[in-house]
């Protein structure tokens, strides 16, 4: 780890055998080395596996298909679906032919469908039969789409091809398949989506060499803590999913896939695969530090504990190391404009407070808020961070992309923090009022919008409520128009039949008479918190 001129920070030299090229065909000759049998993925609930040398197969099939249904270069296909086994496939069989998959959350409304798909354009859409009855409506509304299921439906009523049996009936010698030569550095792989300031997702662009610089990563954090087995339950639209199956196709380490997180199973597959290392998220963490269910499961095997998307208490971790025999909880950190995480904890010396330091070939420099200038060691300020890491930008979105990358192509993280000498690198506070409840991104102003729209309510504004196990609530404090009555619970189920159940109003909500706003009418946080902790005392 070096500081450069001007107090730039910069992380190790990229000694990795990662090609700079296009990434299916990286992935391609990944698969093409392994054994056949090989088990990639196994679905934590059936048992089902996947192979490599299958999956090779089934990934080219579907480029076949593809092409059946005049799929080309540059097109979109949106995956929406709870974890999968068959999940990468598709990711897989767009990287070959140049195709930009955009992951979505099966979870998102209606609205929130609409909104992504004006923005991105999809030409087909891969779905689990769940969402099935919101994208039919949606498909009448927005410019139309194919509509493909993943797996074969049990009802009758979905008249739709699925994925799973066109590639079985799809008859091809795979053997003579090669993916395209893509530019790296400009062909877009992946869209996925971030939540702004604004309350609307936006898409975060990557090129494969986003996509390189994210293997690179997860191919070293698998090798600095090894584990045969890692179970994904982080869900498979987020960077953090992503990076799991990723992870698989280039190491030797298999990937059990929860569909959904349940804790049962979570802590039966620990057990059963003797699993050593752990990619969590807080309120898992909260739940292995407090649950009753360590004395019937054997979890000795579990050396190091990852844990991103959120802060985890300090209280947490401590009674964690004490209940797993002195498990070495390590902490990430990233962006889903950064290509998921570029700061982690390292396990062989690892500073309990810090976040960690820089991953391969990335720069970082904190940023005064008033001049934008570096900072020494110790003074706080935005971390900001450069390097083949950095997303393309925002799909269709120049303004917030410039907002985002300075002309020297920093990305403003909206984080506050500082190094130390070592080059560790340490969270203050956000920047940005975006709430983390169990990982998941909320907009304040989403959901102030949704509020606004209930018919006795003048004013609003959204803040976070702290929570030891999911790490931050949703809380909105509400003005009522003169005369009008509501109560606490009918604002709270109005917002939960419009929007997408982790942005629920899981703090509650509290009754003021006037919405402190400053003098050009921002909604003014700060004193909204302060009012919090007055309300909870």
């Amino acid at each position: 780890m070096a500081l450069l001129e001007n107090y730039i920070v910069c992380g190790p030299k990229d000694n990795s055998d990662l090609p700079k090229k296009s990434m299916g065909m990286y992935f391609f000759e990944c698969l093409k080395k392994r054994n056949y049998h090989d088990v990639v993925y196994k679905d934590a609930v059936s048992g089902k596996t996947y192979s490599a040398g299958r999956l090779l197969e089934d990934s080219i099939k579907l480029v076949s298909v593809f092409k059946t249904l005049h799929i080309k270069k540059d097109d979109v296909v949106c995956i929406i679906s709870e974890n999968n086994i068959h999940y990468f496939v598709i990711i897989l069989a767009g990287l070959y032919m140049g195709v930009i998959i955009n992951p979505l959350n099966p979870m998102y409304t209606q609205g929130e469908f609409q909104h992504v798909f004006e923005l991105t354009k999809p030409k087909l859409i891969i779905c689990s039969d769940t969402v099935l009855p919101v994208l039919q409506k949606v498909n009448t509304v927005c410019p139309p789409f194919q509509i493909m299921l993943l797996n074969s439906s049990t009802n009758r009523d979905y008249r739709l091809s699925n994925m799973e049996e066109l590639i079985q009936e799809t008859c091809i010698n795979t053997s003579s398949f090669k993916p395209l030569e893509l530019d790296y550095s400009s062909q877009l792989g992946l869209i996925l989506l971030s939540s702004g300031t604004t309350g609307l997702p936006k898409g975060v662009a990557y090129t494969h060499k986003n996509i390189r610089t994210l293997a690179r990563t997860i191919k070293c954090l698998f090798l600095d803590a090894k584990s045969d087995w890692i179970i994904q339950f982080v869900p498979c639209f987020h960077v953090y999913g992503i990076m799991h199956y990723v992870g698989a196709i280039i190491t030797q380490t298999k990937i059990v896939i929860m569909p959904q997180f349940k804790t049962d199973v979570f802590l039966k597959c620990i057990e059963q695969h003797r699993v050593e290392t752990i990619y969590g998220v807080p309120q898992v963490l909260g739940f292995l530090a407090h649950t009753d269910l360590l004395s019937i499961y054997d979890l000795s095997s579990i050396k190091y504990i990852f844990t991103g998307s959120a802060n985890t208490p300090r209280n947490v971790i401590v009674l964690l190391m004490q209940r797993l025999n002195g498990v070495k909880v390590l902490q990430l950190y990233g962006l889903t404009e950064s290509s998921g995480v570029c700061i982690y904890q390292k396990p062989l010396n690892a500073k309990l407070s810090s976040i960690g330091t820089l991953v391969l070939d990335t720069y970082a420099k904190v940023s005064c808020l008033a001049t934008r200038q570096p900072l020494s060691a110790y003074a706080v300020g935005e971390l900001c961070f450069k390097g083949d890491c950095i997303m393309k930008g925002y799909i269709n979105n120049d303004k917030a992309t410039n907002e985002a990358i300075d002309s020297d192509g920093y990305l403003y993280s909206g984080d506050l923090g500082y190094y130390d000498e070592d080059k560790c690198f340490y969270i203050v506070d956000r920047i940005k009022d975006i709430i983390k409840y169990k990982g998941f991104q909320v907009s304040p102003a989403e959901l102030e919008n949704v509020i606004l729209k209930h018919p006795c309510v003048k004013d609003c504004g959204v803040v976070s409520l702290s929570d030891e196990k999911a790490g931050e609530l949703p809380l909105a404090f509400v003005v009522l128009h003169e005369g009008k009555s509501v109560s606490e619970n009918e604002i709270v189920d109005y917002v939960a039949e419009r929007i997408s159940v982790q942005k629920r109003l899981y703090g509650g909500v509290r009754f003021l008479e006037k919405i402190p706003r400053n003098s050009i009418g921002k909604i003014q946080r700060s004193e909204l918190r302060k009012l919090l902790k007055s309300f909870i005392q």
